[in-house]
């Protein structure tokens, strides 16, 4: 299982939450009214367990069977069903869809482009994508990817800054509204990429100490939470984490990048 999944139970540290679970309260005014609702790539199901207590129909797709299972064991309820399916070829007919969400799933894929073309593909004319991928200019520094040219995350495939993201969406899109999210601990998001490339490799003794060290760094000041859907709306950090940017250069000075957008009607 993908380790980039906030997983039931388990502890994380508390600006990894707050990163996530801010999206999904984003979301919610947006799947009300009993809306369809698509969550493609929704790991072990948090988020679309707090989309489905909005009324709608939602149905959660993933790659990772060993997630779904966590998800059917977690969080069932009768409006929301889980699936394994690839977001690259979606399982599901045409314009099926009123909202399709996805979540940091882009910059895993090889063709991110397939994904969106899908997006669109199972939304009904007029319907509504939001879309968040982080945004490489936090990620990957340029020196690394000019030297490597590859990102610094091990789990990603393909990363954007925002002008780039919002081209990709603007394919099969309009009506496209800019969002960012802030990161107070942005400064360090690469080195803590960089922890997760190196623990994934055979290291020598000296590399074991540098990893353990870096490792304290980044996380030894950081609150750790264990996720509690209960609780989520009781947390004041998690609201207006979110704001509105005016242009893909002003985004561009963001952590996260997330995209709302509607589909073109016939």
């Amino acid at each position: 299982m993908q380790c980039e999944k906030i997983i039931p139970g388990a502890s994380v540290v508390r600006w990894d939450y707050l990163t996530h679970l801010s999206r999904y309260i984003f979301a919610l005014p947006y799947c009300s009214g009993g809306k369809k609702v698509l969550e493609a790539g929704c790991g072990a199901g948090y988020g679309s367990s707090l989309l489905a207590n909005n009324g709608s129909e939602v149905t959660a797709v993933d790659i990772d069977q060993e997630a779904l299972e966590i998800a059917r064991t977690t969080y069932w309820k009768p409006n929301l069903k889980f699936c394994q399916g690839n977001v690259e070829e979606l399982p599901f007919d045409n314009e099926t869809f009123d909202i399709v969400i996805s979540f940091g799933v882009l910059d895993h894929l090889a063709d991110p482009s397939k994904a969106v073309a899908e997006f669109a593909r199972v939304l009904k004319p007029g319907g509504t994508v939001i879309v968040s991928t982080l945004n490489r200019e936090f990620v990957t520094p340029h020196f690394y990817h000019k030297v490597f040219g590859h990102p610094i995350d091990p789990l990603h495939k393909k990363e954007f800054n925002y002008p780039e993201f919002t081209n990709l969406i603007r394919l099969h899109f309009c009506n496209l509204k800019l969002y960012g999210q802030a990161h107070k601990q942005k400064q360090f998001w690469w080195l803590k990429m960089l922890v997760s490339r190196i623990s994934g490799s055979p290291t020598s003794r000296r590399v074991r100490l540098l990893r353990s060290a870096m490792k304290h760094i980044l996380h030894s000041s950081y609150n750790t939470i264990t996720y509690n859907e209960d609780k989520v709306f009781e947390d004041t950090d998690l609201r207006n984490n979110i704001r509105q940017v005016e242009s893909p250069e002003e985004g561009n000075k963001l952590l996260l990048m997330l995209i709302t957008a509607r589909k073109r009607k016939a």
